[in-house]
């Protein structure tokens, strides 16, 4: 299996790495950081082990082989690459695994290359990008990934499962549940309170939101709601997810998503896939939302006092 890493920054630079260090056939596309990587090498800097060694990087999709999966790690920034991207990464009958966060990414993919060849992943993982050609590692790192669209779904679950196997051997829990709509849902428990609270509050860690009990108790709030939105669109999660998340997330400490880092960084905020996409598909479907309405209302607010930009919706 020939895999492409789309997005080497934390999470596609993990998990591409961790392939890479396994000897798997891994290929890195790159921008800011392709001379470094080509003169060092990637480094992991983790909690479960560093490594450090030379990875196939590319500047340009043109320069790279036709490959069996693409792993998404961009963020909603980058979505409107993908159309250009993936038919030429993948060939004609490549697998597009889309890691990135929020809702609304796997059907940008299946523009590109169809709803059959597409697969919903979440990563579940603290990194950071470091210095160039550096990720650095400090909690958790499981994966799911599973079918998301009815078309094929034998045949992308057989991918996914291929996958995981393979990741299993390079020390990468990953679990293959069947529902990718599940997935994607689920992983939005954490982030729509944790990335978007970190926001709402003008900059803040996820310790900082739970020391509060009135930031926790929105906290539990919108959990709730996500679960209500996920329900109402036909997405039964486990009731017991924001208990679970809450207690994941005291074990974390000052720990910033990935949304505060881009506010910090001056980048675009993927405040659409995250919080925005899934308020919209839950109150279409007749969920009452109002903590979420609040949580896209007050980003929108700090956003714009600090003259921050909103990343493309999807």
């Amino acid at each position: 299996m020939r895999i492409a890493v789309l997005g080497a920054g934390a999470v596609g630079g993990y998990y591409g790495g961790r392939l890479a260090a396994a000897g798997e056939d891994v290929h890195f596309l790159y921008r800011s950081e392709y001379d470094a990587v080509r003169e060092r090498g990637l480094r992991i800097e983790s909690v479960d082990g560093n490594w450090s060694g030379p990875v196939s990087a590319h500047r340009s999709v043109d320069d790279m082989p036709v490959c069996d999966v693409a792993i998404l790690g961009f963020k909603s920034a980058q979505s409107p690459l993908l159309a250009d991207m993936l038919p030429k990464v993948l060939g004609d009958r490549g697998v597009a695994v889309c890691l990135m966060n929020g809702l609304g990414h796997e059907e940008i993919c299946a523009k590109a290359v169809g709803e059959a060849r597409v697969a919903a992943g979440a990563a579940f993982i603290c990194a950071e990008r470091g210095e160039p050609g550096v990720v650095r590692h400090f909690a958790a790192g499981g994966l799911a990934v599973a079918p998301y669209f009815a078309e094929n779904r034998d045949g992308i679950a057989a991918v996914c499962a291929e996958l995981s196997e393979r990741f299993a051997r390079a020390g990468v829990k990953c679990q293959n549940p069947s529902d990718g709509a599940k997935v994607k849902w689920g992983k939005l428990v954490w982030n729509v309170p944790f990335s978007g609270l970190s926001l709402y509050y003008g900059g803040v860690a996820t310790d900082a939101i739970l020391a509060d009990p009135d930031r926790e108790a929105f906290a539990r709030g919108l959990m709730r709601e996500v679960l209500s939105a996920s329900e109402a669109c036909g997405v039964r999660l486990d009731p017991r997810a924001p208990e679970q998340n809450l207690s994941q997330t005291r074990g974390m400490g000052a720990y910033r998503p990935s949304m505060l880092v881009d506010f910090l960084l001056h980048r675009p905020v993927e405040v659409s896939a995250i919080v925005a996409e899934p308020l919209r598909r839950g109150l279409a479907a007749g969920a009452s939302l109002p903590l979420m309405a609040e949580l896209l209302a007050g980003i929108r607010r700090v956003l714009e006092r600090a003259g921050a930009e909103e990343g493309p919706g999807v």
